[in-house]
């Protein structure tokens, strides 16, 4: 999982970043 999500640093990051790119597209 590590290795698919290397650029998450922590769960918090990869929701936050998956919350930046949903914002973008709304």
């Amino acid at each position: 999982m590590r290795e698919t999500f290397g650029f998450c640093i922590s769960l918090i990051d990869c929701l936050g970043i998956l919350l930046a790119k949903c914002l973008k597209l709304d």
